[in-house]
């Protein structure tokens, strides 16, 4: 997100956002080692991962350029027209589909993960960045995705049974005290000056 932000505008990072963001991959990469670091060198990539690498810069650009989009295109205006746009080549994509994968009816489960994969994950979820890069900008929007790693972790120790262990909590806390370095306002240089000088008397 600081890349694209200062390839497209010209925006250079803080101090406080490149050092927060260096905290919070140590964060990230201590729960991916699980509290062995020669791990690390161990890392298998494969297809998804690269799917993940080029998606990284084509959402640093669209958070980017979200400054841009026409003022009528506010709140849900722009995600449905965006939704819209996307999904045009879906009915050749589902009858392709159909050739090699005879269709069916989905299921209660299958219907609750469309619905939430519809509405929760893609309706609700780009409304809420949308605003909230609008309010806060997208570098400091950006810092939220660290976040993910943290809370992929408690979801699987809640739903999938896995077992909490230190290196989960040192990674968890070096997050977050990585994404408060970075979205954290530094003080007022006048205020603290203001406040720092002697009163009179």
């Amino acid at each position: 997100m600081l890349l694209c932000s200062w390839a497209i505008e010209r925006e250079r990072g803080t101090r406080r956002q490149i050092v927060g963001m260096l905290i919070s991959l140590a964060g990230i990469l201590v729960i991916m080692a699980r509290g062995d670091p020669a791990s690390l060198v161990r890392l298998e990539f494969h297809l998804g991962d690269a799917f993940i690498l080029l998606a990284m810069p084509i959402w640093g650009v669209y958070s980017v350029l979200l400054k841009r989009r026409p003022p009528e295109l506010d709140g849900i205006a722009f995600p449905i027209r965006d939704f819209a746009r996307g999904h045009g080549a879906d009915p050749a994509g589902v009858c392709a589909g159909g050739l090699v994968f005879p269709p069916r009816w989905p299921g209660p489960q299958g219907v609750a993960a469309a619905l939430y994969v519809g509405l929760g994950a893609s309706v609700a979820a780009f409304i809420c960045w949308n605003r909230g890069v609008a309010i806060v900008g997208a570098n400091a929007a950006g810092f939220t995705l660290h976040l993910l790693p943290a809370f992929g972790t408690l979801l699987a120790i809640v739903f999938l049974g896995e077992s909490f262990h230190l290196f989960h909590a040192a990674g968890i806390a070096t997050i977050l005290a990585g994404v408060a370095v970075a979205t954290g306002a530094a003080r007022p240089r006048a205020a603290q000056s203001k406040q720092d000088s002697p009163r009179p008397g």
